[in-house]
């Protein structure tokens, strides 16, 4: 999207990994006239990947960068936004490759950052409303309080207003390239699970906020699959690899003292993680090795090991989803 009398220019980037045939044309054609230009940094293993098949072909606009190899969300992120400054950028959308926008979604997304700006708030990136199609149930957004953190969310697609969150997960954010200037890349040594609940905190600490804009709409599968099961209703369970498991539990301890995270995001997500532990031991796959994983991630964890699992159990599909 160009909008040169407001000095907007977005660039889209978005990460891939062993992407599924057809999934990036569809997001493609789905950005069509609604950014400038569609950066994708591909971690998928090998040289020469072929990221989708000659025809259809992903079309015009769009730069791709293969690693070559799993560098995991964060340094993807920060090579895409770096290949977005130079094209000139004044923001980045941010977008996982199983995302798929509305065809509004970033003049809306737009929109509501001048609305904001216009008012005077220091603003570090504007979210969509995020549905998950396997349900069609919308996502909630987590807002930290003296009273600890709490859920946030939009009434229904009608909704116009944009609240003020703390912490959401990455793909479908607009961010000013002046917020990246303030706040910082993404933490690369994180590699996956809870760079975005980083970066948000990061910019929560230095006086900017994160807002929801109700009315964009991105579709977003927030797991890998799912299961039914019965806890005084029926939920919908994420299953998980269990080296994610090991990054959720690793990630979570390492974030917990630094200086920009509070300590109730600390007990949130720790009372979190260990609710899901007892579901997944009860009924999720793979459960001795969940177990293990989740084991290793707490122990280095606590001895404050970063970067990519030195097992190098790394080379699964891993989305960033901080805030779950």
């Amino acid at each position: 999207m160009i909008d040169p009398a407001r000095g907007v220019v977005v660039c889209a980037v978005v990460v891939t990994y062993r992407p599924a045939p057809g999934g990036l044309v569809r997001l493609r054609q789905a950005l069509d006239g609604q950014v400038e230009h569609v950066v994708v940094v591909d971690n998928t293993e090998g040289s020469g990947v072929a990221i989708e098949p000659a025809d259809p072909p992903i079309g015009h606009g769009v730069t791709v960068h293969a690693n070559g190899f799993n560098a995991g969300v964060a340094a993807a992120q920060n090579t895409g936004i770096a290949m977005a400054r130079s094209r000139g950028a004044s923001h980045v959308l941010l977008l996982d490759q199983d995302s798929l926008p509305d065809r509004d979604m970033v003049a809306r997304l737009v929109e509501a950052w001048h609305r904001l700006e216009s008012a005077g708030a220091a603003v570090a990136a504007i979210a969509p409303r995020y549905e998950d199609p396997s349900t069609g149930h919308p996502a909630t957004y987590r807002r930290i309080t003296p009273r600890g953190v709490e859920a946030v969310g939009c009434s229904g697609p009608d909704d116009d207003t944009c609240p003020a969150v703390d912490v959401t997960i990455a793909s479908g954010l607009l961010i000013p390239m002046a917020a990246l200037d303030r706040v910082g890349d993404m933490d690369a040594t994180l590699f996956i699970d809870h760079v975005d609940t980083d970066w948000c905190l990061r910019a929560r600490h230095q006086g900017l906020r994160i807002h929801v804009a109700c009315r964009a709409r991105l579709a977003h599968d927030l797991g890998s699959g799912g299961r039914r099961i019965w806890l005084g209703r029926w939920r919908r369970m994420p299953l998980h690899s269990p080296a994610r498991h090991y990054y959720q539990w690793r990630n979570a301890l390492l974030l917990a003292p630094r200086p920009h995270v509070p300590r109730a995001w600390t007990r949130a997500i720790l009372g979190h993680l260990a609710a899901r532990t007892v579901i997944t031991m009860l009924a999720g796959p793979r459960r001795a090795a969940a177990l293990v994983q989740m084991c290793r991630g707490i122990v280095h964890g606590l001895l404050g090991r970063s970067g990519p699992d030195p097992r190098g159990a790394t080379n699964e599909h891993n989305r960033s989803v901080g805030s779950t």
